[in-house]
């Protein structure tokens, strides 16, 4: 694949991003780039990891509609599609507050992604149901998603802010990263918690992957701009001024951060945005 995938990515990216057209365009050039980047052996499994606000679902999306183009199979599964519902997590509350709000490991039904990882890699054929989270009802869509298989057993993007993250040694749990931990978390056993969780994400997902490349924002602040300008963006908001969008995002900061400090450790290939958010690729091999 070379240059003529450019127009189909500048056409898939109009049609399903609010990208402005220089972004866009940096964007489709970019992602013919890093189709040379993907195993040359199918079936395989990329783990899609970056900070909120990174554009990480598009560009998922994107690479699988370039796939289709070749006749390959490619299918996203996003770690949001597998929050658990609001009664799920009020039970989670039951013993740890803090796990009622969704976005941290802990929060997801992951035994369900991991079994639609298997029953997607199995040469099944027919129709078969996946979950999609409605973020607006803060619910699971009883409606999912559907995809017709063929039998042949399709590439897999599994993308997530924490997609393949290992879990953070335990004394840089010790002091709070912000004001919102200082105040909620103050005997650190929600972020022990969240810790243990995302352990056990890494050892059952980074067993799975074939690849994990990471997305990596300049900084916080541009993560926090980032992401109120995609809520700018929606029809509906769910989250209504900066601030709103500082708070939500308080719960995801220690994590992030940890993201971005490491990934040139476990990643195959960074991709790191300006603040322009053009993307530029390393590899770490």
């Amino acid at each position: 694949m070379t240059s003529e995938c450019i127009a189909p990515a500048n056409a898939w990216l109009t049609a399903n991003s609010s990208l402005a057209a220089e972004a866009s365009q940096a964007l489709a050039s970019f992602s013919v780039k890093l189709l040379a980047e993907l195993p040359r052996t199918s079936p395989w499994r990329l783990g899609l990891a970056g900070a909120p606000g990174t554009g990480k679902s598009t560009l998922a999306r994107l690479l699988a509609a370039l796939r289709a183009q070749t006749a390959r199979p490619c299918v996203v599964l996003a770690l949001d599609d597998y929050y658990l519902g609001r009664l799920e997590r009020e039970r989670l509350a039951r013993r740890q507050p803090l796990m009622r709000q969704r976005g941290v490991p802990g929060t997801h039904d992951f035994g369900r992604l991991l079994e639609d990882m298997h029953r997607l890699q199995s040469g099944l054929e027919g129709r078969v149901r996946l979950p999609r989270f409605h973020k607006g009802q803060d619910e699971q869509d009883m409606r999912g998603r559907h995809l017709i298989l063929t039998g042949e057993v399709p590439d897999l993007i599994i993308e997530g802010w924490c997609v393949g993250l290992p879990a953070q040694n335990a004394d840089a749990l010790q002091e709070p990263v912000n004001a919102w931990e200082a105040e909620h978390d103050t005997d650190q056993q929600w972020r022990t918690q969240v810790n243990r969780k995302l352990a056990q994400y890494s050892a059952a997902l980074n067993s799975r992957m074939d690849r994990r490349w990471a997305i990596l924002a300049p900084d916080w602040n541009c993560i926090l701009e980032w992401r109120w300008w995609q809520e700018q963006q929606r029809q509906k908001r769910l989250l209504e001024s900066p601030e709103a969008v500082a708070d939500f995002l308080a719960r995801f900061q220690r994590l992030t951060q940890h993201l971005q400090s490491t990934a040139a450790d476990w990643a195959d290939l960074l991709i790191t945005l300006d603040r322009q958010h053009r993307p530029h690729m390393e590899s770490t091999a």
